[in-house]
């Protein structure tokens, strides 16, 4: 979803207790039943879109101030749909970045006139910046759509040279969103895509070999009642390469806010959006878990609560918006952390993800 920049990457299920390595010290706990255990960081994280879309440095004083107090967890390097334009070693869009593909085209002039690297991984992940403020280093998204496999590995190899060591990047994620049918033209069915992720999964395994890997699931042909992946032709293309990845990442915008103004009363919208918070993420581990088994872990970097159309969060024309919005923004999204932290605590935890929480 083009607009999205929702609170991102809330990892539910047996990701769980892995708090990866760097959160266990954090005052960021979650105490059910009278005990209290880390919560994985980015369970409190953000999709950001700083440098693609909004070029503000990412050592600017008042957006690690910022950042700081609001003890934000992780960020999205280099966000969403903007990273499958995104070229590492540029800092910047590919070039020539494809106007008729991505409207985000428009800000590269603006990246290329500021100093080279301002928008790069190292500039993310130095001392006193974005990266390094936040409890837990970036999630890197990998781009696969306007890069081919070997440009994609060159990016890969690009990011080892900028990082301090290998475990800055703990997690990463190969692309967004391909099942929609605007990505056809690349990516016709998941086989081609899995095609094209498995050596940069290859390169990134070597790099980075403590690194989780995402792939790209679809949230809507997720339910929990299905047996398996369903109907859906992408998940199953997906499952069917799953020694190749750790997790999936199935963006979720299912509630929309002509789905609450219209078949509510008033005086329930906001118990609705909560309960709708909490079913769909039960409703993702139910089915990411029957789809791609118990082990795999779930990263929804994105999601949000939408507006009438169910693409951005601007008021609905033929309905009222829920006012506050700010109010029913922070309902949804604070109901979703405890629904997640919940699963974390509770679910199955991989070994892998258990021994590395334990510092093992």
């Amino acid at each position: 979803m083009k607009d999205a920049s929702a609170l991102a990457m809330v990892t539910v299920a047996s990701i769980t207790a892995s708090a990866l390595a760097s959160v266990g010290d954090t005052d960021v706990i979650f105490s059910p039943a009278g005990y209290a255990v880390p919560a994985d960081a980015r369970l409190f994280s953000y999709n950001t879109v700083l440098g693609p879309i909004i070029q503000i440095p990412y050592d600017q004083q008042n957006l690690i101030d910022g950042v700081s107090a609001l003890g934000v967890g992780s960020v999205r390097y280099s966000g969403g749909t903007v990273a499958d334009y995104w070229q590492m070693s540029r800092g910047n869009y590919v070039s020539p970045c494809n106007k008729s593909l991505c409207s985000c085209c428009e800000f590269e002039n603006a990246i290329a006139a500021m100093p080279a690297g301002t928008f790069g991984p190292k500039a993310v992940l130095a001392e006193g910046s974005l990266g390094r403020a936040t409890v837990s280093t970036p999630v890197f998204d990998v781009n696969v759509l306007t890069l081919n496999s070997s440009e994609a590995v060159a990016d890969i190899r690009f990011l080892a040279t900028q990082v301090s060591t290998p475990d800055d990047v703990q997690l990463f994620e190969l692309g967004n969103e391909f099942y929609l049918p605007g990505y056809r033209w690349r990516f016709p069915t998941s086989v081609e895509y899995m095609e094209a992720a498995a050596p940069v999964i290859a390169e990134g395994r070597k790099e980075f070999p403590d690194a989780l890997v995402l792939a790209v699931a679809d949230q809507g042909q997720l339910y929990g009642g299905n047996s398996g992946c369903g109907s859906s032709s992408w998940n199953n293309g997906v499952k069917n390469r799953r020694e190749l990845f750790d997790g999936v990442t199935p963006p979720d915008y299912s509630i929309q806010n002509k789905s609450v103004t219209k078949n509510y009363p008033r005086d329930e919208w906001y118990s609705v959006v909560a309960s709708w918070s909490s079913a769909s993420v039960i409703n993702s581990v139910q089915g990411v878990q029957s789809c791609f088994g118990d082990d795999t872990l779930i990263a929804q970097t994105e999601y949000n609560y939408a507006g009438g159309t169910g693409n951005g969060f601007g008021p609905n024309p033929s309905g009222p918006l829920l006012y506050p919005y700010g109010a029913i923004h922070g309902i949804f999204q604070a109901v979703r952390i405890l629904e997640a932290a919940y699963h974390t605590v509770n679910g199955s935890t991989p070994d892998r993800a258990r021994a590395r929480a334990q510092g093992t």
